[in-house]
């Protein structure tokens, strides 16, 4: 509940507070913001540690650097097939 909580208010300000006007991202203000979203997923990582143990803690690192590091779209292109072209039309 907590963490989806977390995510809904992440959600919010992200989309509704920081990014109102549209404008052209800098390469210093998505530094900026790759680094705060990563700080959090640190900071709650180690959270995940303190309540659940070091195991919690490692698959949820595990996960998350999975889905940072070029294997996961990898996967997504090895294994997708004709469906690869119709997502990556529809996320577009």
């Amino acid at each position: 509940m907590l963490f989806n909580l977390f995510v809904i208010v992440m959600l919010v300000l992200d989309l509704g507070v920081f990014n109102r006007r549209a404008h052209s991202v800098s390469f210093r203000e998505a530094l900026g913001w790759s680094a705060m979203w990563v700080s959090l997923a640190l900071a709650f990582g180690v959270l995940v540690y303190f309540w659940h143990g070091r195991t919690a803690s490692l698959e949820f690192a595990t996960g998350y650097l999975i889905e940072l590091s070029p294997l996961d779209r990898l996967r997504f292109w090895r294994s997708a097939g004709v469906q690869r072209d119709q997502a990556v039309a529809a996320g577009r």
